[in-house]
Formats: structure tokens, C-alpha cells, sequence
């Protein structure tokens, strides 16, 4: 039987290839979308690294949603996990989606939630939204830019406070 930092290299591999069988047969077998591919780095989380990958690849943002329907399917709970909000060098996955402020990532965040995303994994993402829009100090709200990198994200933040439960 292979490692699990094997299965979950293979898991990432699957879904960056669209192969959503390949993909349910590593999750049977006992890949972990919340663990690491890395045995360097066995605190980093797959899921994370997907939504990293999904902000340059449009085919990946499209599949996404089913992936992650797969991922829930098998099991996957971020709040069961008690996944650290901040601890040093490794980041919670849900920070990585912050990098997906995008239509696809909006429907990522809504399946999530509709998953019953906990308050803390929320507030994560909610935290880096806020953070990068700061970064864009003296910005004004008429700025183009401004309003195309983070219309996504402010949609983003309405959602998440449309949910009762992370309020």
C-alpha cells in the first residue's frame, strides 16, 4: 500500500488532470484532501495547494466544484480537523482560496459553506480578503482596478456573512 503523502501526490495529480475516477479511487484508498503531498512539509494542505492551482487555470476552476462535492463524499471536514487558524509557516487552505476571487471561486465558497464550513475556517478567508484589500492603500472605490481585483472578493464576503452560522 502506498504512503499517504504518495496517495495525496497522486490525489493532486488526478484532479489537476480532470480525472475525477482516478480521483475517487485515491479517496477510497485513503487519500486526504486536508493532507499534504509533501513529506517535507507534511503540515501543508492539498486542498490549499488546489486552490492555488485553480487561480491560473481556468480548466481546473470549471471542475472544480465536483472535485470538491467528491472531497465532502469521502468524508472531508475542516472543522473535524481543527486545523490551525495560524501556526507559523503553514497556512490553512482556506487562506489559499482568497487567491481564487473569482466567479469559480465564488461557487467554490458556496459549496463550502453550504457544507457546513465552520466560523474559524471562514474567518480565514475572510481575514486574507481584508488583508489584500488593504494592501491597496489609497485606492479609491472608483478605481478600476480596485473594483475588478476585488469585486469577486467583496461577493465573496457577502456570502459568507448570508450564513447565519458563521455570524
Amino acid at each position: 500500500m502506498k504512503n499517504t503523502f504518495e496517495l495525496n501526490k497522486a490525489l493532486l495529480n488526478a484532479v489537476a488532470a480532470f480525472d475525477y475516477e482516478e480521483a475517487e479511487r485515491l479517496l477510497v484508498a485513503g487519500a486526504d484532501p486536508l493532507g499534504s503531498s509533501d513529506e517535507s512539509d507534511p503540515d501543508e494542505h492539498l486542498l490549499g495547494e488546489l486552490f492555488c492551482e485553480m487561480q491560473d487555470n481556468e480548466g481546473l476552476e470549471a471542475a472544480f466544484p465536483k472535485f470538491l462535492e467528491l472531497f465532502y463524499a469521502h468524508g472531508m471536514d475542516i472543522a473535524a480537523r481543527s486545523i490551525p487558524t495560524d501556526d507559523g509557516d503553514n497556512l490553512h487552505p482556506l487562506w489559499m482560496l482568497s487567491f481564487c476571487q473569482t466567479e469559480a471561486g465564488l461557487k467554490v465558497l458556496h459549496t463550502m459553506l453550504e457544507h457546513g464550513l465552520d466560523r474559524d475556517s471562514a474567518e480565514v478567508l475572510v481575514n486574507h480578503i481584508l488583508l489584500d484589500m488593504e494592501m491597496c492603500d489609497g485606492c479609491e472605490i472608483e478605481d478600476t482596478w480596485w473594483m475588478e481585483s476585488f469585486s469577486c472578493g467583496l461577493k465573496m464576503l457577502m456570502l459568507i456573512a448570508s450564513y447565519p452560522i458563521i455570524l
